[in-house]
């Protein structure tokens, strides 16, 4: 009697073939350095959901081919893979090209990032724009923007006032004469 293994080893063959054409890591390699455990991580990915392998059978074919992989690492491995898609760029290029489930999140993860980008850009030029920033450049920037003009007007008329305003002038005449008699 046959025992079946349960998953396709020809196609498990040719998906290792590929990943290590496009990745270029030694499936031997066992090394902690980030990249290489990342890509381990990727290739048991695309091995349980493109080849329906589970933790065993991924580490019985890496033992077929004289590789030791444990089932818990591999375990461990799998549940890490939107942590490593969401933290590193090369692990998203690759993982893209095998499964189109995380594109859209993708997206919203680069215009998240370039929106934070832009933001911080304009905080960096209105600091440079105003040079040192002082309690009145702090209150003007909490003033919502649809109330940024009403503001102005009034700040405006504020400084045009003291212009036309009366001022308290005091003089004093001093007179070398009596002004007694001279009053009626």
């Amino acid at each position: 009697m046959i025992k079946t293994k349960g998953y396709n080893e020809q196609a498990a063959k040719e998906l290792a073939d590929r990943f290590v054409e496009i990745t270029g890591i030694d499936l031997n390699d066992s090394s902690r350095h980030e990249e290489k455990a990342y890509f381990r991580a990727l290739l048991y990915v695309i091995f349980k959901d493109i080849n329906g392998m589970n933790d065993r059978m991924i580490s019985e074919w890496f033992a077929d081919m004289g590789i030791v992989k444990n089932r818990s690492s591999i375990f461990h491995a799998l549940k890490k893979t939107d942590v490593y898609y969401n933290n590193f760029v090369k692990f998203r290029n690759v993982y893209d090209l095998f499964f189109d489930d995380k594109r859209k999140h993708r997206e919203i993860i680069d215009a998240k990032k370039s929106e934070r980008i832009r933001i911080i850009n304009e905080r960096i030029e209105k600091n440079k724009a105003f040079g040192e920033r002082n309690e009145l450049h702090d209150l003007i920037d909490t003033i919502p923007e649809d109330k940024r003009k009403e503001m102005y007007e009034m700040i405006n008329l504020r400084i045009k006032s003291w212009e036309w305003k009366n001022k308290d002038r005091c003089e004093i005449i001093e007179s070398s004469t009596s002004m007694d008699g001279m009053h009626w």
